[in-house]
């Protein structure tokens, strides 16, 4: 019988919120089996980046500005099918299951391997990932055409100067051309039960001059959202969305609204945001392409939506917006940093930090290239490839993942009814001795170059390290005679590691040079 079951999702848009997947397969394997056929299966399922929304915990609010709400804003009524669903969890009474903390303490490294698997996340974001989320390719920005400004208390009657800014995203969004950057002020925006915030629909710029829509700089910008989403890009091109602070109501309400999701969009850069408390995924891509996810944080996301979430997936990823690979990979998912984000109710098979799903139901022929991701404390797994094919994992740090014990028999590495995936120079340090790699159904899948502390596992392959010790300190970079420095392949490996340095010789393993 096959033990990882494709998903069946049921919703036509399934972003920050819509992805609501069924799982009919175990719902089957229950009838005819019984619980412990439920338990081996919700162990193994690997699907869910997409519907699966957690809406990260909400903050409390008075006097909120809402701002841009109106355009995009979905109520249960007019939803489709499987966003009617989604909006009916999101009004039952609220559940027992106990929100993770969103502040969280990061164990010692040498603690890591000890924990039980399954046990509450316990991980503190490193010293060496600061809040403004800096990192390798998010941190140098400059606008390269008109400006024009958008503030709380601004009027749409203005002129869009920084004097006489706009007030309203859902009316100046369509005013924007190529080239255009929309600055937003210090402030707070949006709402908490209807969302999205900011709906980027049919807003399209141009190759080498996108629309791009970002917070000012040095300025602190807090996006707030209900609904299915609190960003969202559907039928755009060409652009940008910088520098937010993008949360949702899922403390409060446990709505299922995804963080920033792109659906059925193309050529759009997610650079230096942080994504958290949503009840559905935190950064999703739904049926779009050409889509590059750089330098965010994720956390305490996909927690509430029972057909499961992860922190950032691709779902269902389509050939639009020209050919697949122009400049060698379609999707590019790095420099990110990723922590507690966990799947609370229905079967637990997700929480991933990244995943990569289900493109091979679209005949998707893009590839992806997952690089310098910071992954700790998340339920699911570190880097998975379900149903999808093409893939490079590289240089990625994965620590002390799968928390959620339902993922019992997973691995940090994952490839499930995939192909054509290589994981090379990636430093894993599971919560439990074996986790490091797992396969199911899979084919042409290598590995090179990786390094897993603690016991070998499934997959190791003669240019792979298993050691005792990583001899990583509390800011996941290699100290002083760790086995990770120098131990890459400098073969598919990025230039510059997590934090801009640049890599020279051969690389260290991870998404940090010591």
């Amino acid at each position: 019988m096959d033990r990882e079951p494709k998903q069946t999702y049921l919703d036509l848009e399934p972003p920050a919120l819509a992805r609501t997947r069924t799982h009919s397969v175990v719902a089957l394997a229950a009838a005819a089996l019984g619980v412990l056929a439920i338990a081996a299966l919700a162990i193994t399922n690997s699907g869910s980046g997409v519907a699966n929304h957690s809406t990260e915990g909400e903050m409390v609010l008075s006097g909120l500005q809402a701002l841009g709400t109106s355009a995009g804003s979905k109520s249960v009524g007019s939803a489709e099918p499987s966003q009617k669903i989604v909006g009916a969890l999101a009004e039952k009474p609220a559940l027992t299951t106990t929100a993770p903390p969103t502040t969280v303490t990061a164990p010692a490294v040498a603690a890591l391997r000890k924990s039980t698997a399954g046990s509450a996340p316990s991980s503190t974001a490193p010293p060496a990932a600061p809040r403004g989320n800096p990192p390798g390719g998010g941190s140098a920005w400059t606008p390269t055409g008109p400006v024009y400004w958008l503030a709380a208390d601004g009027n749409d009657g203005g002129d869009g100067s920084e004097g006489s800014p706009w007030r309203n995203f859902g009316s100046v969004l369509r005013r924007l051309h190529p080239g255009d950057t929309l600055l937003v002020k210090a402030g707070t925006y949006g709402n908490t039960r209807t969302g999205p915030a900011i709906n980027i629909e049919g807003v399209n710029g141009a190759a080498g001059a996108p629309v791009t829509i970002a917070a000012a700089p040095g300025q602190q910008v807090n996006i707030l959202g209900g609904g299915w989403q609190v960003i969202r890009v559907a039928g755009s091109s060409y652009v940008d969305v910088r520098g937010f602070d993008v949360s949702g109501s899922a403390a409060s309400d446990r709505s299922t609204a995804n963080g920033i999701e792109v659906n059925g969009a193309h050529h759009v850069r997610l650079v230096a945001n942080t994504v958290h408390d949503v009840g559905g995924g935190g950064i999703v891509g739904v049926r779009a392409n050409h889509v590059t996810i750089d330098s965010n944080r994720v956390y305490n996301t996909s927690m509430w939506n029972s057909n499961q979430s992860s922190a950032i997936s691709l779902f269902e990823s389509a050939n639009i917006g020209g050919g697949n690979n122009s400049d060698g990979f379609s999707f590019y998912v790095r420099n990110n940093i990723v922590y507690n984000n966990k799947n609370l109710v229905g079967a637990i098979t997700d929480g991933n930090c990244i995943i990569i799903d289900s493109n091979r139901d679209t005949k998707y022929g893009g590839s992806t290239y997952v690089a310098n991701n910071l992954c700790y404390a998340n339920g699911g797994r570190g880097v998975h490839v379900f149903i999808a094919d093409n893939v490079l994992a590289v240089n990625n740090t994965l620590v002390g993942n799968l928390t959620s014990r339902e993922m019992g028999d997973q691995g940090e590495l994952s490839a499930i009814q995939a192909t054509n995936v290589t994981f090379r120079n990636n430093l894993v340090i599971p919560s439990r001795d074996g986790a490091g790699a797992h396969e199911y159904a899979a084919s042409a899948i290598s590995y090179a170059n990786n390094m897993y502390a603690g016991s070998p596992h499934e997959r190791q392959t003669g240019s792979d390290l298993v050691v005792g010790d990583a001899r990583i300190g509390s800011d996941y970079v290699p100290l002083a005679g760790s086995p990770a420095i120098d131990a890459g392949t400098s073969d598919g490996a990025p230039s510059i590691d997590r934090r801009g340095r640049t890599r020279t010789g051969a690389p260290d393993v991870g998404a940090y040079e010591g």
